[in-house]
C-alpha cells in the first residue's frame, strides 16, 4: 500500500511528528510512504533528514496561499505519477487542497485534525471556512489525534464522522545513571540542578514569556531550577531578551531543534507545557513515557491525560497558577516521583504505536471501500 502523507510544511510541531512516528512503523508493516509538503524545505531540514534515512520520498513545493494557482501544477503532477492507493493529510492548507485534488483523481482521501484551536480569526478565517466545507461535504475520513480535538470540531462539520485516533509514541528512553549525569551536566553544566524542560515551537501560542516569568518567581525559593527549552521559532531573540531582563538569562538554555526529544526528556525533573490551546500533545505523551511529572494547561487532551494524579492541571494564560503550581511541585519532590510512575504506566498501557497503527489501518479500509462505493454510483 503506498500512502501519500501531505502536510502544509515540514517544520516543527505535533503533525510533522506524527508523519515521522507513522512513517518509522508504517516501514516495518511494508506500507510505501511519501511526504509532501506544500512549503519549501532546506536540504538540512531534520524532518526530511529523517524521513530520507527511512526511505521515504520527500517532495517539498512551494504554494503559499490556496489562491496561487499557478504553483498547482507540481502537486497535480505528484498525484497523478505517484500511484498512491490513498492520500493522508494535514493541517489547514494541506486539509483544503489535497482532499480536493485526491477526490478529483480519486483517490481515497484521509484528513487529519490535530488541534482544538478552530481558526476563526484574522487571516485564518477564510482558510477555517474553505477547510469546513471541503471535509464536511467531501467523501473523505476524518481522524482526529484526540477526543478533545473532535470534539472542537464536531459542530462546524455537521454529520460528518470523525475517527478519534489519540497520538501514540514509543517507549520512553531509558537512561543509565551515568548516561544521566553526563547529559545533565551537558545541558545545564550542573548535574545536580533541578531540570525542567518544555518542548514546542517558540511562538505566542505555546506562552513561554508567562514560563520565565514563573522561572523567575520560583528561582527566589528555588536557585537550584534551571529550564531547558527544545525547539525553535520566531520569538526566540524576544525570550532570550526577555529572559535576560528577568535576570534568569543564565538559567535558560534554549536547545534549537533537537531530533533527542526523548533524551533530553529522560535527563529532566519537570515537564511543562503552558500552551493557550493543544490537540494531543506528543510531547506531553513524550513526557508521560519518560515517567516525567507533567504541569500543563487545561487545554486540549490534557485533562484526560493527567486526570487521577498522573500531572498537575492549570488553567490557560494564567501567570499566577502557573507561577504557584510550579512552586508546589518543586517543593515536593516526593509527589514527582509517584506522579512520574503513574504518568509512564498509563501512556504504555494507552498510547502504544502498533494498536496506533492498526486503527490508522482500518479507518484507511474504511476510505477504500467508500471510495469504491463512490465510483459504483457514479457509473451507475
Amino acid at each position: 500500500m503506498h500512502i501519500a502523507q501531505v502536510i502544509d510544511a515540514l517544520h516543527w510541531g505535533g503533525a510533522e511528528k506524527w508523519i515521522l512516528s507513522f512513517s518509522e512503523v508504517a516501514k516495518l508493516r511494508g506500507l510505501v510512504v511519501t511526504v509532501i509538503s506544500l512549503q519549501p524545505l532546506t536540504d538540512d531540514n531534520p524532518y526530511r533528514i529523517q524521513l530520507e534515512s527511512l526511505g521515504v520520498e520527500v517532495f517539498a513545493l512551494s504554494i503559499p496561499t490556496l489562491y496561487d494557482f499557478a504553483a498547482m501544477p507540481p502537486l497535480l503532477r505528484i498525484f497523478q505519477t505517484g500511484h498512491f492507493d490513498l492520500v493522508q493529510t494535514h493541517l489547514t492548507h494541506a486539509n483544503i487542497l489535497g482532499t480536493l485534488v485526491g477526490r478529483s483523481m480519486n483517490i481515497p482521501t484521509v484528513a487529519t485534525l490535530h488541534s482544538t484551536h478552530l481558526g476563526t480569526e484574522g487571516h485564518y478565517h477564510t482558510r477555517s471556512v474553505f477547510e469546513q466545507i471541503v471535509l464536511r461535504y467531501s467523501p473523505c475520513r476524518i481522524i482526529a489525534v484526540g477526543n478533545g480535538v473532535a470534539e472542537a470540531h464536531r459542530l462546524r462539520l455537521g454529520r460528518k464522522c470523525i475517527d478519534v485516533i489519540p497520538n501514540a509514541v514509543k517507549l520512553g528512553a531509558v537512561l543509565t545513571d551515568s548516561a544521566r549525569e553526563t547529559l545533565r551536566a551537558e545541558l545545564v553544566r550542573d548535574s545536580k540542578r533541578i531540570v525542567i524542560v518544555a518542548v514546542g515551537r517558540l511562538i505566542p501560542l505555546k506562552g513561554y514569556s508567562r514560563l520565565l516569568t514563573a522561572l523567575a518567581y520560583v528561582k527566589r525559593n528555588h536557585p537550584e531550577a534551571v529550564l531547558v527549552i527544545a525547539g525553535d521559532g520566531k520569538l526566540r531573540n524576544d525570550l532570550e531578551a526577555e529572559a535576560f531582563s528577568l535576570g534568569v538569562k543564565q538559567d535558560v538554555h534554549f536547545l534549537g531543534f533537537r531530533d533527542d526529544v526523548p533524551r533530553l526528556l529522560a535527563a529532566a525533573d519537570i515537564f511543562v507545557n503552558c500552551s493557550d490551546w493543544e490537540g494531543l500533545s506528543i510531547a506531553m505523551l513524550e513526557a508521560m513515557a519518560a515517567g516525567l511529572p507533567v504541569l500543563a494547561t487545561k487545554v486540549g487532551d490534557a485533562p484526560f491525560l493527567l486526570a487521577n494524579g498522573r500531572g498537575v492541571l492549570i488553567p490557560p494564560q494564567d501567570p499566577d497558577a502557573l507561577k504557584m503550581a510550579l512552586l508546589d511541585l518543586l517543593e515536593r519532590p516526593e509527589v514527582w516521583r509517584n506522579m512520574g510512575r503513574s504518568a509512564r504506566s498509563f501512556v504504555e498501557s494507552n498510547y502504544a504505536i502498533n494498536p496506533w497503527l492498526d486503527r490508522i489501518l482500518e479507518v484507511y479500509a474504511k476510505a477504500c471501500r467508500l471510495d469504491v462505493g463512490r465510483k459504483r454510483v457514479s457509473t451507475v
